[in-house]
């Protein structure tokens, strides 16, 4: 009787074994909504802010004010992680084209010391769009973890 409900099992382990192993390692980002960015939807990671202006958004884990990183402005707060994309007009030499997903790997990282900043500027047709994300040194990793989340899942639409 042992016996056979161990191999009866045997089918139910195996398809779950696989499932789970289709899933990756379980760290999904669930996205509350886009917002419009130009040609580009930016997600918002559930349980964090936005800030809207016209041609911008900012993704936050925190609350309060949320300075737009792209005009060179700091965040004050190491605890904090953030994404920020504008639409704009690049005074530099022409960025390169943007190609989707951007990862980490795609921007620069531009300070040091106890928070991290990365940051480029990209070509999407006649438009250039920066992209920075933020990510504080006491920020939880969860949160770094969404918003690098969030990078890759900007799409066009």
């Amino acid at each position: 009787m042992i016996r056979s409900a161990r191999y009866s099992l045997l089918p139910v382990l195996t398809l779950a074994v696989f499932v789970a192993s289709a899933c990756g390692s379980g760290s999904h980002t669930a996205f509350a909504a886009f917002s419009k960015v130009g040609a580009l939807s930016v997600p918002t990671p559930s349980g964090f802010h936005h800030l809207r202006s016209p041609g911008e958004v900012v993704i936050s884990d925190g609350s309060g004010r949320m300075l737009p990183l792209i005009q060179g402005v700091l965040p004050a707060y190491p605890g904090r992680a953030e994404l920020a994309v504008v639409r704009g007009v690049s005074h530099g030499p022409e960025p390169a084209q943007l190609k989707l997903p951007v990862g980490l790997d795609d921007l620069e990282q531009a300070s040091g010391g106890y928070s991290r900043l990365w940051g480029n500027a990209f070509q999407l047709g006649h438009r250039t769009y920066f992209l920075q994300v933020w990510l504080g040194r006491d920020a939880p990793a969860a949160d770094r973890s969404a918003i690098l989340s969030a990078l890759q899942a900007i799409k066009l639409g």
